[in-house]
């Protein structure tokens, strides 16, 4: 009798620990959103940007925060111009799943592109239709300072291969429209992989990468470069 209370009292500890485990699911790049009332500190660093972040769960599927980011990747090409941006992610999560987890994000915000000039986003033809500098390939960017609206949409595909380990696959595209010298969309769409490992309950290091076109338009005419996504970060649920 005594053995048969003990092992039921094992198997319901056993049974709390591992829905303890299934509830506690978060991260930033595993496709997990946090626990109502969570909160997270975050920081990525690579190309195109340093970014430092907050979160907050407001619900079991709904977080929101204020990320801050110093660029230097223009609009996410290998060109480089030094700028500022803030904005308020809202991350949705669609399923969450012991096995695999999907959100869906959009990060309205500002964002300073430039504050000065340089040779930046520039080919044989032309930089965006700045006109002539005597940048790469014969055009460049004359200067000046350029501030316009910032909204990053995504989506996160995360495949937990053990409770530590995660696989995420996702897209990104950090739309910006430019209002200052020169009217300018710049839609990059960028597709690829991160991994992630949860090392506690409270800490969860990665890598997130994506790749793709960066496409700049304006009145008339289109310029697309290469961009990328290669940061590794860090994050601490509160």
């Amino acid at each position: 009798m005594r053995k048969t209370i003990v092992a039921s009292m094992l198997a319901l500890a056993a049974f709390a620990a591992g829905s303890e485990a299934k509830a506690a699911g978060w991260g930033l790049h595993s496709g997990d959103t946090l626990n109502a009332g969570d909160n997270m500190l975050y920081g990525e660093v690579g190309w195109p940007s340093l970014d430092l972040g907050f979160q907050h769960g407001m619900s079991p599927k709904v977080d929101l925060g204020f990320r801050f980011s110093l660029l230097y990747g223009y609009e996410y090409t290998p060109w480089t111009h030094v700028g500022l941006g803030m904005r308020v992610p809202i991350r949705i999560g669609a399923v969450k799943r012991d096995k695999w987890s999907f959100l869906f994000h959009i990060d309205p915000g500002i964002k300073f592109a430039s504050f000065s000039g340089g040779n930046g986003y520039c080919t044989g033809r032309g930089c965006a239709g700045w006109g002539w500098g005597g940048g790469w390939g014969g055009f460049g960017y004359r200067g000046g300072l350029q501030f316009g609206l910032w909204v990053p949409l995504g989506l996160e595909f995360g495949i937990h291969v053990t409770r530590e380990a995660h696989i995420q696959f996702g897209m990104e595209i950090p739309l910006y429209i430019n209002f200052t010298n020169g009217v300018f969309g710049s839609i990059p769409i960028l597709f690829g992989p991160g991994f992630e490992y949860t090392i506690d309950q409270h800490m969860a290091v990665g890598i997130n990468t994506k790749f793709g076109p960066s496409i700049t338009a304006w009145e008339g005419a289109s310029f697309a470069a290469f961009g990328f996504i290669t940061q590794v970060y860090f994050a601490y649920r509160l």
